[in-house]
């Protein structure tokens, strides 16, 4: 909290972090600073170690994966330009008001993403027949409010679209390693579809037969 403070950035909630990009640094330029881009956190910020981590990929596939930094390094990259913008972007100026983070109007920001076409790991595992949906699961969790039981974020997404040539495993922001605060070691980068599916922290990918229900 303090570091985005001393940042610039607006904060909005610090238990978890979500902070804006401040209005003027939204003007007169496309790619934003790292350390500007706006963050949006729905629980606490993992943190984990590169040395260990393993993207393992499950379900309805012919061959489990289970890959570490140095294999999505190794294989075949792409860079492209994405604004993510969070869907309550502006969600403090309705009126009556409405439950949620109460953003103004600095939840988003646009950065130069640097990862895996997810469509390479989808093709190394194998997508069997019949398949419909590709779930991203993120190592972050918690609880929410109705639910005791303790849940990890995760979001997906129709085949057809987590196949485009646009989706990434992105592993770099601006030339950078990915911060914790953007994902770090690991975030899918989704153009088109709204901040929220464009999961931090990807631990696991899985290959399902129907649609999944998520919060």
């Amino acid at each position: 909290c303090r570091q985005a403070i001393e940042a610039g950035l607006v904060v909005r909630g610090a238990h978890p972090l979500n902070c804006e990009t401040p209005i003027p640094a939204l003007v007169g330029g496309v790619v934003m600073p790292n350390d500007r881009f706006y963050i949006r956190n729905h629980f606490q910020i993992p943190r984990l170690d590169p040395a260990t981590y393993r993207l393992a990929v499950g379900g309805r596939v012919e061959r489990l994966l289970s890959l570490t930094m140095r294999d999505l390094q190794n294989m075949r990259s792409h860079t492209l330009a994405v604004t993510l913008e969070c869907a309550g972007n502006g969600r403090a100026l309705f009126n009556p008001p409405i439950e949620g983070e109460k953003w103004d109007l600095g939840a988003v920001s646009t950065a130069e993403w640097t990862g895996v076409p997810l469509v390479e790991v989808l093709d190394r595992a194998g997508v069997e027949a019949g398949t419909r949906e590709v779930l991203f699961r993120g190592a972050d969790c918690g609880t929410v409010e109705g639910n005791a039981e303790t849940i990890r974020f995760e979001r997906s997404l129709p085949l057809d679209q987590a196949r485009a040539s646009e989706v990434l495993l992105a592993y770099a922001m601006n030339g950078e390693p990915l911060a914790a605060d953007h994902g770090f070691p690991v975030r899918a980068i989704v153009p088109g579809w709204v901040g929220i599916n464009n999961i931090k922290w990807v631990g696991r990918i899985e290959v399902r037969d129907s649609k999944i229900d998520v919060a």
